[in-house]
C-alpha cells in the first residue's frame, strides 16, 4: 500500500524523528519550483523491510486514534510478507530479475565484441579492428545531419532553464552512506550552455601537457536529457521535452546502439600497452554517449559513488531515483537491478521508446564530448508562437535564421545548416573531380547493404571508359540520388565547382568537392581517395560556395584550395 502522508502528523512528537528515518529513503530529488533539492520519501510500503514496516506499526499504533485506521492493511502486508510461501515467491522474483539482468549484460557484450570482430580478451587481438572502428566512428559523426539522427531515434535534447539556480558548488552524498551527512563531498557543476560548450573540449578531460583531468574541479559531469522519438504519431519535439518555460535546448546525437556495444565490448578489453590506455583514454574523452537510459523520469540526482571518504569524488547521475518497471503501473523506489538496467538500456536506447509508450518523457544521462560534426551541438529556442525552435548561433547564442518545425524538420540556412533534411533526407552522392584523364567519365556505384553504423549506405566512386552504362543505383527508389549523380557527371565542364585537399581536422587528408545541386545551393563532399576511386565520408550543405569556406574556416579546418 502507499505509504500515508498524514503519518507524520498521527504519531506522538517523540516518535517523529524514528518514524522518518524509517520512511526517508536517502535520496534528494531536485524541486524546480523552488530550486532546492528536497528529501525523498518510499512511496510504497513494500519499499519497508520487513523489520521496519513492523516497527511503523508499532509507532503508529501508539500515536493519535485517527493514523490507527492503516494499522489492520498493514498487520496483512507483515502477516503475508512473513509467509514462507510468499517470501519464496518474492525470492524468486526477484532471482528472475537479476537472472534476466545477466543475460541482457552477456548478450550486449557478445553483440559487441563479434560487431568488432577479431579474438582474445585483451587488445593484441583486436588492435586493428578497434582502430578502423575509432575512425569510422569519427567519419560518421563529421558526416551526422540533423535528419539522419532525428529519424534513426538517436536525437537527444537537454533544456538549460535560465531561472534554475541548480548548480555551481554544492554538496552531494554518497552512495554508499546516503544517511550518513559525514559522507557528504562539496562538488562543482557546470550546467550552463558554456559548460556544454567545455565538455567539447578533450584537453578538459586529459591535459596533453599535464595528463591532468579537470572534469572535477570544471564540474564537468554528466547531464540528463531526453531521447526524441523521430517516429511518433503525430510527431511533436516540443510535448517530447520536459515543461520548462524558459530554456535553451541542446539538440545532440548520440551514437547508433550498434557502436555504443562495440564501444562498452572495447572497455571490457584489457589495454597491454601503454599506447593501448591511452588510446582507451582518448576515446573517452572524445566520444559522446548515452551511459544511463529509462523509459520514464528517472527522478534521480548526483551522488558520490566512491566508496573512500576521503578519495577523490567519482560523480554520477542516475544511480537513485524511481522508475516504473515494464507491465507495472506504479513508479517504485530503484534498487540495483534497475540502475543496471538504465546501463544496459543506453547500448540498445531504442527500447525505452518501445517500453511504457504511454509515457511522455523519458531520460538518459549523456556523457557529452567531442563530436567531429561542424554542426552539433545543436542549441535553440522554442519559439510557442510560431510552434519552432529558432537555432542559435552556437557560439554567442545569437539568433540564426535556422530553425527546426515542431515536426522535426530542419529548415533554412543559418551557419552549416542541414539541408538534406529539406532534401528528402538522403545523403546525395555528386561529382568526381574532373582531373581524371581524357576520355574518362564520373560513374557512381551505391553499394546497397548498411554501414558501420546499421544505416545509410556506402557510396564509391570510380572512373569509368565513357562507353560504360550509365550510372547503376543500387537503393530503393532514390530518384533524389538519381538526379544529383546525372547533375554531377556534367559538372566537370561548370565553372561552378570548388576542389580542395584537406590538410587538418576531422577530414584530414581527404578530397573536398563541393557543386551545385538541382536548387542551385552548394554541396561540399568529402572522399577518401582510394585506388581506382574514391570512397564517400560526409558531406555538407551550404547556401553559397562563399558561405562553404566561412564555414570551413569557422570550423578551424585547413585546407589547400585547388586551381
Amino acid at each position: 500500500m502507499k505509504i500515508g502522508t498524514t503519518w507524520k502528523t498521527n504519531v506522538r512528537k517523540e516518535d517523529l524523528d524514528e518514524l522518518l528515518a524509517l520512511i526517508t529513503s536517502g535520496d534528494q530529488e531536485y524541486n524546480p519550483k523552488t530550486g532546492m533539492m528536497v528529501e525523498q520519501y518510499k512511496e510504497w510500503t513494500s519499499d519497508l523491510a520487513v523489520e521496519e514496516l513492523e516497527r511503523v506499526i508499532a509507532l503508529l499504533g501508539r500515536g493519535r486514534d485517527i493514523g490507527k485506521s492503516d494499522i489492520p492493511k498493514l498487520e496483512q502486508e507483515l502477516a503475508e510478507r512473513r509467509d514462507p510461501v510468499r517470501a519464496e515467491q518474492l525470492r524468486l522474483a526477484l532471482q528472475a530479475r537479476r537472472e534476466e539482468l545477466a543475460r541482457t549484460e552477456e548478450r550486449l557484450l557478445g553483440q559487441g565484441l563479434e560487431a568488432l570482430g577479431g579474438t582474445g580478451d585483451t587488445w593484441d587481438g583486436r588492435r586493428d579492428r578497434i582502430d578502423t572502428w575509432w575512425r569510422a566512428v569519427k567519419a560518421a559523426e563529421a558526416a551526422e545531419t540533423w535528419a539522419t539522427a532525428f529519424s534513426a531515434n538517436r536525437m537527444t535534447a537537454r533544456q538549460v532553464n535560465s531561472n534554475s539556480i541548480l548548480g555551481g558548488r554544492f554538496g552531494i552524498r554518497n552512495a554508499h552512506h546516503r544517511r550518513d551527512r559525514s559522507w557528504d563531498r562539496e562538488i562543482v557543476l557546470d550546467r550552463t550552455l558554456d559548460g556544454v560548450r567545455k565538455r567539447m573540449q578533450p584537453a578538459n578531460f586529459h591535459d596533453p601537457a599535464t595528463g591532468a583531468n579537470r572534469k572535477n574541479e570544471l564540474g564537468l559531469h554528466d547531464l540528463s536529457a531526453s531521447l526524441l522519438d523521430g517516429s511518433r504519431t503525430p510527431m511533436s519535439v516540443h510535448t517530447q521535452l520536459k515543461p520548462y518555460e524558459d530554456a535553451t535546448v541542446v539538440f545532440m546525437p548520440v551514437p547508433t546502439e550498434r557502436d555504443a556495444q562495440i564501444f562498452n565490448a572495447i572497455q571490457s578489453l584489457t589495454p597491454v600497452t601503454e599506447a593501448d590506455r591511452e588510446q582507451v583514454r582518448r576515446m573517452r574523452n572524445r566520444f559522446t554517449r548515452l551511459r544511463m537510459a529509462q523509459a520514464t523520469d528517472m527522478h534521480t540526482y548526483l551522488l558520490n559513488v566512491n566508496e573512500v571518504r576521503d578519495g577523490e569524488p567519482l560523480v554520477r547521475y542516475g544511480h537513485s531515483g524511481r522508475v516504473r518497471r515494464p507491465g507495472d503501473r506504479a513508479e517504485v523506489r530503484a534498487d540495483e537491478i534497475d540502475i543496471a538496467t538504465r546501463r544496459t538500456n543506453a547500448l540498445e536506447h531504442g527500447v525505452i521508446l518501445r517500453t511504457n509508450t504511454d509515457q511522455v518523457v523519458n531520460e538518459v544521462v549523456v556523457v557529452y564530448r567531442e563530436h567531429a560534426s561542424a554542426l552539433f551541438p545543436v542549441f535553440a529556442r522554442w519559439d510557442g508562437v510560431r510552434s519552432r525552435f529558432v537555432v542559435l548561433d552556437r557560439r554567442t547564442n545569437e539568433r540564426t535564421k535556422a530553425c527546426i518545425t515542431n515536426e522535426g524538420t530542419w529548415v533554412g540556412w543559418g551557419p552549416r545548416a542541414d539541408r538534406a533534411a529539406r532534401a528528402g533526407s538522403r545523403r546525395r552522392v555528386i561529382g568526381l573531380s574532373g582531373r581524371g584523364t581524357p576520355g574518362t567519365r564520373a560513374t557512381a556505384a551505391v553499394k546497397s547493404g548498411k554501414s558501420h553504423q546499421g544505416e545509410g549506405v556506402r557510396c564509391v566512386i570510380s572512373r569509368q571508359p565513357c562507353g560504360f552504362a550509365a550510372p547503376h543505383i543500387a537503393t530503393e527508389a532514390n530518384a533524389v540520388r538519381d538526379r544529383a549523380v546525372s547533375r554531377a557527371e556534367g559538372s566537370a565542364l561548370r565553372p561552378d565547382r570548388r576542389e580542395a585537399r584537406v590538410t587538418s581536422g576531422p577530414h584530414s587528408g581527404q578530397l573536398l568537392i563541393a557543386t551545385l545541386d538541382e536548387s542551385d545551393s552548394v554541396i561540399a563532399v568529402f572522399y577518401e581517395e582510394e585506388e581506382g576511386g574514391l570512397t564517400f565520408v560526409a558531406d555538407y550543405w551550404f547556401a553559397t560556395f562563399e558561405d562553404l569556406e566561412a564555414g570551413v574556416a569557422e570550423a578551424g579546418w585547413e585546407v589547400a584550395w585547388l586551381p
